[in-house]
């Protein structure tokens, strides 16, 4: 966050600023404070701007905390996410334009169109900050207001004449431009008083915005005067109020009322951290034309601050076309602060720069993790399945080691030693326990390496792959590979787990090497065969 400039009021109680405040909003407008003590208020309340900018961070964090707790797409869960988006309004535009954008299509594949029209209203509202008008625009028109119940109306309304006020300062260097999207602002606006409640306060601003678009000035005072008695002044509103009395005592020559009107709504701004500004600027503007160009600055370069965290390009456009004056005229008269603020502009675009280097390399380390997490969670499942049928497989055979200890007892006891001896001699027992003995390895072993067999074909010549037999998982062949690749390299053990004997391994083991396309390296070849 910027470091402020000294400025002129450290000492001043904020409660009195407060005190003053709170006053207007009682209605006590018969003596207009001096300039100089409503810009000491403001200068008093930048010093702990950042104090509310903490404090509405916090208040978006609990509203996203309690999203967490909501089934996404729920009536609930849209009403959070329209908080979220509010909260957003005029502090986090990219922010504000992705939860609009979420619940929209959350919305969309409900097949709620009043509910997706109506975030997509909100989103056309805010997208001209971003410079985008055309197609703004014509994803405006397109939309089908045939049918719109009167909440509907109202909220088409109100979002085109916000969208048309932003299209419209977006125009400001063309002035004919500029008045024709103006003129669709008062035109909706117009329509949008005809719906609203008129002892409402939405339906009172718009009555005093449209009276002073019209030219009535003194109307248009009264109605915004009444206004703020009733709305408080930690509020957008009373800010946006606050800054149309500035505008009307601007036009009316009245310089005094007007630096007051604008101080407050400048105030108001930083309490409820409000970063999408003008009236700051505004002030910014008017010092430097009065020559206090140590405020000019620090006004200037907060509202383009402001603009950028807010990332909103409208108003960063507009600030950048006044920093340029304020600069040459600061750099006369201080060449420290001139460097400063090049400096500064100089770290910001570095900063985001690198932001935007940091961004693209934790995604790539988050996508790194989470392919690794999916693999250990897969090795972790196998592990758990290999384990599981192993200990299946031990416990079939010491219930099969008590079944024959059983059976040698009654053989023994019968007299029947011949019955026994020819049951030893007989293969069928191994053969039965071997055959369970392969089906369980070859299904834990294929868990862990499931390309084994196509891995393995690799390594031999075209005309000596391996060729399995209908719902064979693994021969012999593979099965001394699978060993060997899982650090078995004892042939005496091999040759004991599968039965056979040491010579019939080693003959295996060498007819394979004879068939590999590298007869030297295939061994050490198998144990490269890597796991899921």
């Amino acid at each position: 966050m910027l470091r402020l400039p000294t400025l002129t009021l450290h000492a001043k109680s904020i409660l009195a600023a407060l005190a003053t405040i709170l006053g207007v909003a009682a209605g006590m407008y018969a003596d207009t404070p001096s300039v100089n003590s409503s810009l000491d208020d403001l200068d008093s309340y930048l010093l702990d701007r950042e104090l509310y900018i903490s404090q509405r961070n916090k208040r978006i964090d609990s509203l996203k905390t309690n999203l967490q707790l909501l089934d996404r797409g729920e009536p609930m869960w849209f009403a959070a996410m329209d908080e979220i988006s509010e909260a957003y309004s005029a502090f986090n535009n990219d922010s504000l334009l992705n939860c609009y954008n979420t619940a929209m299509e959350v919305a969309a594949g409900q097949g709620n169109d009043s509910l997706r029209i109506s975030f997509k209203l909100k989103i056309l509202a805010h997208l001209p900050l971003t410079g985008n008008i055309s197609e703004t625009v014509s994803d405006f028109e397109s939309i089908d207001t045939t049918g719109f119940s009167k909440d509907m109306q109202i909220l088409y309304l109100d979002n085109a004449r916000q969208m048309f006020n932003y299209i419209s300062a977006f125009h400001r260097s063309n002035p004919a431009v500029a008045q024709k999207w103006k003129s669709r602002e008062m035109v909706a606006k117009r329509k949008l008083m005809e719906l609203l409640p008129p002892e409402s306060p939405k339906y009172q601003y718009c009555q005093a915005e449209y009276l002073f678009q019209t030219g009535q000035y003194e109307q248009s005072k009264e109605v915004s005067l009444k206004l703020l008695e009733k709305i408080s002044p930690e509020s957008n509103l009373y800010a946006r109020v606050c800054h149309n009395l500035a505008d009307i005592a601007s036009l009316q020559g009245n310089e005094s009322e007007r630096i007051y009107y604008l101080t407050r709504s400048a105030v108001t701004d930083i309490l409820t951290a409000t970063l999408e500004v003008t009236s700051l600027q505004e002030l910014g503007v008017y010092l430097f034309n009065h020559n206090d160009l140590s405020r000019a600055y620090t006004y200037l370069y907060v509202a383009l601050e402001n603009a950028v965290n807010c990332h909103a390009p409208l108003r960063v456009l507009e600030i950048s076309e006044t920093l340029p004056l304020i600069e040459r005229a600061h750099y006369t008269q201080n060449r420290t602060s001139y460097r400063l603020l090049l400096y500064l502009l100089i770290a910001a675009c570095l900063l985001l720069l690198l932001l935007a280097v940091t961004l693209v390399v934790l995604k790539r380390q988050f996508n790194r993790k989470t392919t690794l997490q999916n693999r250990l969670e897969g090795a972790n499942l196998t592990k758990e399945i290999y384990l599981s049928q192993f200990l299946i497989l031990c416990s079939s055979y010491v219930d099969k080691l008590n079944s024959f200890n059983q059976l040698v007892k009654r053989k023994i006891s019968a007299g029947k030693v011949d019955d026994l001896y020819k049951l030893s001699k007989s293969s069928r027992f191994m053969e039965e326990q071997s055959k369970e003995f392969y089906e369980v390895f070859d299904n834990a072993f294929l868990h862990i390496y499931p390309t084994f067999v196509e891995e393995v074909n690799k390594l031999l010549l075209p005309d000596k792959k391996i060729l399995l037999e209908e719902n064979e998982r693994l021969n012999t062949d593979l099965r001394i590979l699978a060993l060997m690749r899982l650090g078995m390299e004892d042939t005496n053990r091999v040759a004991h787990m599968l039965n056979y004997s040491v010579n019939t391994i080693y003959a295996y083991r060498n007819r394979l090497r004879n068939r590999a396309i590298n007869r030297d390296s295939f061994e050490a070849d198998i144990m490269k065969i890597s796991s899921i």
